[in-house]
């Protein structure tokens, strides 16, 4: 038993000195972040000081970070986000989520104790978001990206891969949704179950109506006015009225309603990959740029997509192409294309990357074109193509594989 006892502390002393050690400017900085992206997220920053909150953590993804791809990738989601929702403070907190989720993961993975510090600085921030917003619910969203961190961390310690990883990651941050729901529910009818639920999506399916026909009365206004001035036709005046009263009329505006609210689940789950995807590379990030590389397994660098997900995603594919009338069965299938696009579309990417890459002379770079003229001629759109191109490479290499072993098991014999 002592020579055993004695063993085991001599394999912990030698992990103790092949494990690196936490700089104090490295730990310093990531709780000052943590601080700050749950101040964006409770509140707590008011609306003029979110563009100066928006220029430290660019800052940050740039010394962080140090990889030009990465931090093109993590700004540019932010940037998008803004963009659709015309709101600066939810690309922050878009900005927030990303780097935050990263950075606690990575304190949960290398601090040798108190791992308990980095939540105290969450309470920290959801203090000061009750302080400035005087809303004790609304200041928890500074805890929006601990449970992602955590099971992030979780899944990382165990080296089940980089794709389960994001994927508890993912998992995370739906059951913020969750929570965040039943918390928005029982605020406004004291219960929930799901007569609760379904009053508050008849309740947000009337708001949109309402606010669509609000907007289009003042797009006609406008429009009224400028074809006035421009002396435009009477029948072609007409024509555009009665097209214009087509798509904003109660009828076009409940059943728009009725879609978006059939595809939550992929509005939902397809960002929280997209973003589960980019705190994970802020993760390896940091664990490359603060002497912890040795963390960078594999595994634990590899995204892997099985060729049954392109087989699932080609199959989705095709049905919506040729279908035409709505149904529960058709929302299921465009659900399920939207979920799987975020990952297949960066598998097509990288794939047309490689290829560039590797192949010589301007052949190689037929595909890189075709893509940058895609995406600059169907814009969006062009997504789902890149996506297809992508369960074509991986339906592909499973196949080569396949095939491979096959011969390999013939030569064998």
């Amino acid at each position: 038993m002592n020579e055993q006892k004695r063993e085991e502390n001599k394999q912990f002393s030698e992990a103790e000195v092949v494990t690196p050690k936490l700089e104090k400017k490295d730990l310093i900085l990531s709780l000052a972040v943590i601080l700050l992206c749950g101040c964006i997220l409770s509140g707590a920053i008011p609306s003029a000081f979110v563009a100066f909150a928006s220029a430290i953590l660019f800052a940050y993804t740039v010394v962080a970070v140090r990889n030009i791809g990465a931090v093109v990738q993590l700004l540019l989601t932010a940037i998008i986000a803004t963009v659709m929702t015309f709101l600066p403070i939810v690309g922050a907190g878009v900005l927030a989520l990303m780097l935050g989720t990263g950075t606690l993961a990575w304190l949960f993975m290398t601090l040798p104790k108190y791992k308990w510090a980095p939540a105290c600085i969450l309470i920290l921030s959801y203090g000061m978001g009750f302080l400035i917003t005087s809303d004790p619910v609304t200041s928890l969203l500074a805890f929006a990206f601990l449970p992602a961190a955590a099971l992030m961390a979780w899944a990382h310690a165990r080296h089940i891969g980089r794709t389960n990883t994001v994927l508890h990651a993912v998992l995370g941050f739906v059951l913020v949704v969750l929570a965040t729901l039943c918390a928005v529910l029982w605020r406004s009818y004291g219960s929930v179950n799901s007569d609760s639920l379904m009053r508050f999506i008849n309740e947000i399916k009337d708001l949109f109506v309402t606010v669509g026909a609000e907007a289009g009365k003042l797009l006609w206004e406008s429009f009224e006015a400028a074809s006035t001035q421009s002396a435009l036709p009477g029948e072609s005046f007409e024509q555009l009225r009665e097209n214009f009263n087509q798509i904003f009329n109660e009828s076009t505006l409940r059943t728009v309603a009725d879609t978006i609210v059939g595809m939550v689940p992929a509005l939902i789950i397809a960002p929280a990959l997209i973003i589960s995807y980019l705190s994970n590379v802020v993760l390896l990030r940091k664990y490359y740029n603060t002497a912890w590389r040795s963390r960078m397994t594999p595994a634990a660098c590899s995204l892997t997509i099985g060729p049954a997900t392109g087989l699932i995603y080609f199959i989705c594919f095709l049905i919506t192409m040729f279908a035409k009338e709505q149904s529960v069965f058709l929302m299921a299938i465009y659900n399920m294309c939207l979920i799987l696009l975020p990952g297949l579309c960066l598998t097509g990417v990288n794939v047309i990357l490689q290829n560039a890459r590797n192949s010589r002379g301007w052949m190689g770079k037929i595909s890189l074109l075709f893509l940058v003229a895609a995406v600059c001629c169907m814009g969006l759109s062009s997504l789902y193509f890149v996506a297809l191109w992508g369960a074509y490479a991986t339906i592909a290499a499973a196949l080569h594989q396949k095939i491979m072993q096959k011969m390999k098991d013939q030569n064998e014999k």
